[in-house]
């Protein structure tokens, strides 16, 4: 009888021993699983607004004074892309640097950089591949002519329309300042005075 209780007790223990065994590696694998899962999380696609902000930024707002913050300002006048591989978007670009002074944006340098960019489509999302620019002085309405096209009229009417444009650069900033959650009001021209931040519109 004994030597059966003692089988008997050490065929448990053996179960004891590979059911904690099995529970161990099925936790270590469900924890290495979840762990995989958070890894592989695919990444956003870029859309093209991003692609060309980022151009805008790292092409172009580089080449200014360098300054805290860097804004692009697009606004669109037409866009083509019935091939991926060559779209074209036609716009008013702008880029703006800023520095923080207390509560306000200060501006240090920047530009206008008006024409078409060139982009494609790629399995990440968007990506500009080359951009021709307005030229400058005398050779601005020819070179708009010839890069705008048939869309020069609604370029000029853009370009004169300057509460439309002033009104699209606070928007620019509006949103800049929400998605960063900078701790500013205003922003400011150098020999002009503040303009409040507003919320942006969505």
């Amino acid at each position: 009888m004994k030597t059966l209780l003692k089988n008997f007790s050490a065929v448990m223990a053996a179960v004891a021993v590979i059911s904690t065994t099995s529970c161990r590696n099925q936790a270590t694998h469900t924890s290495g699983h979840a762990a995989d899962t958070t890894m592989q999380a695919p990444a956003q696609p870029i859309t093209m607004e991003h692609a060309i902000e980022r151009y805008l930024i790292d092409s172009i707002g580089s080449h200014y004074e360098k300054a805290a913050l860097c804004i692009p300002e697009c606004h669109i006048i037409a866009t083509r892309d019935s091939n991926p591989d060559s779209i074209k978007v036609w716009g008013d670009f702008w880029v703006m640097n800023y520095n923080v002074a207390g509560d306000t944006l200060k501006t240090t340098s920047g530009g206008n950089h008006s024409g078409m960019l060139l982009l494609r489509s790629t399995d990440a999302g968007y990506e500009v591949t080359g951009m021709q620019q307005v030229a400058d002085g005398s050779d601005f309405d020819p070179s708009a002519k010839r890069i705008f096209g048939e869309y020069y009229d609604q370029y000029r009417a853009w370009v004169a329309d300057e509460n439309g444009r002033k009104q699209a650069r606070s928007a620019a900033i509006a949103r800049y300042v929400s998605q960063n959650g900078l701790n500013v009001t205003c922003y400011q021209d150098f020999g002009w005075p503040a303009v409040p931040i507003t919320a942006p519109s969505r």
